[in-house]
């Protein structure tokens, strides 16, 4: 570890952040003199350093002295333009979706049609005493809990269903014949999914399957199929299958639909600021209303 220290760290630094072979020496100089002896290493030279051993991939960090040795990122692939790449991947998926559901073909018609299922269990009336109950497994659980958020800041009675629970007990939570169940899996045959099809079928509730094909176990089960696929493009990884487009497009689609249930109901901004009164938003939507209120206040007094 001290040969790749003093190797990498220029020899102006060594004296503030590497311990000395002097046994009799102080083990750091005075805090006042390291920050001129640094302060003037540094501005000795614009260049970032460069270690004179080029084929050690390791750098010695500056913070601490006693640190293990690090990977220096310059001798690796340049990550920013991998990182670019993830997020122009995750990009196209999100345009191919929104194409396709330009198209007006089926894609159109299973949003349309999974909006009007949710408004007419959730809306006004007698037949809106339903829920919106999300579920899904693994990363596609965790867009499903986001999901239920979003419902129920706008308005919309939801909650997520683990499908695991759901199988030792939970199902208990689901309403017959009044419930939505919103089914997140971006294959469409999620194991743990499909041995929830028969107990939902028995309380007669709606299925809406959230995945990329129509012809998905899932998606043959449900009610109403919305198109959740990348294209032909995949995750944003090659070597690397991890849900990535995947569910970048099933949170944009989940909140697609959230928002449409929402406008298709009258709600809007009141509802969200009832239900969201807490941060940033929350204050930001009290001063408004308090400027509508005040404003409406010296109207009346005009009049």
């Amino acid at each position: 570890m001290a040969h790749y220290a003093h190797t990498l760290v220029p020899t102006e630094l060594q004296t503030l952040i590497l311990p000395s072979s002097d046994p009799k020496a102080s083990p750091c100089p005075p805090l006042e003199s390291s920050f001129s002896s640094f302060s003037s290493a540094s501005s000795s030279s614009s260049e970032a350093y460069t270690p004179s051993d080029s084929s050690s991939p390791f750098t010695y960090p500056l913070h601490t002295r006693d640190a293990p040795p690090v990977l220096d990122l310059d001798y690796a692939e340049d990550p920013l333009a991998f990182g670019l790449e993830v997020i122009e991947r995750e990009a196209r998926a999100l345009a191919l979706a929104a194409a396709r559901l330009r198209r007006r073909g089926k894609e159109a018609d299973g949003f349309r049609r999974a909006v009007e299922l949710i408004v007419r269990a959730t809306g006004p009336g007698r037949r809106g005493r339903g829920k919106v109950v999300v579920t899904g497994v693994g990363k596609s659980g965790i867009i499903a809990r986001k999901l239920t958020a979003t419902f129920l800041s706008l308005g919309t009675p939801s909650f997520y269903l683990s499908p695991t629970d759901a199988l030792h007990g939970d199902l208990g939570a689901v309403t017959p014949t009044s419930d939505i169940i919103l089914a997140l899996s971006y294959s469409g045959s999620t194991p743990e999914l499909l041995s929830l099809l028969p107990h939902f079928r028995r309380r007669q509730t709606r299925l809406i399957a959230l995945c990329r094909s129509a012809t998905s176990a899932l998606a043959r089960a449900a009610d109403v199929w919305v198109d959740g696929g990348c294209g032909d493009g995949g995750e944003a990884w090659d070597e690397v299958p991890a849900p990535t487009c995947s569910t970048t497009v099933a949170l944009a689609v989940g909140d697609a639909l959230a928002v449409a249930v929402t406008r298709c109901k009258g709600l809007g901004r009141e509802t969200f600021g009832m239900h969201h009164p807490g941060g940033t938003l929350g204050k930001a939507m009290r001063e408004d209303e308090e400027e509508e209120y005040l404003g409406a206040v010296d109207g009346e007094r005009g009049t």
